[in-house]
């Protein structure tokens, strides 16, 4: 609960009010609580659009070959942002460490849109 009230918090004011006015929009979605019982977040179904799952597969792919020992060019920029984001102390997710550990976490976030889409 507290990293969903990080990113909310990192939002811009007018996301941040966007966000609220349609968190009271949402009776009819199944709210999840933590162990504690805390709100956790709302669990609800994701439609991708066609072309956008190309680029998130792409993506995917990409993250999967940025971090290897022989990447190639195409994937330089790409290696050196993972690695940038690796070494940023602000947030403890995505993780701190190599391209290869952020290129696995982000990975690993995708795979349940891409899971789902292929259903």
């Amino acid at each position: 609960m507290q990293a969903y009230w990080r990113v909310i918090d990192a939002m811009p004011k007018w996301t941040q009010e966007l966000v609220h006015a349609k968190m009271d929009e949402l009776p009819s979605v199944p709210l999840l609580r933590s162990p504690d019982g805390e709100d956790a977040g709302y669990r609800a179904a994701i439609a991708v659009a066609e072309a956008d799952l190309a680029l998130l597969t792409a993506f995917a792919d990409a993250l999967d070959r940025a971090p290897g020992p022989r990447p190639g060019p195409q994937f330089e920029a790409l290696t050196e942002a993972l690695g940038e984001v690796g070494r940023d102390h602000r947030y403890p997710e995505p993780p701190q460490g190599d391209a290869a550990a952020v290129a696995s976490w982000a990975r690993r976030t995708l795979s349940p849109v891409l899971a789902a889409s292929v259903s």
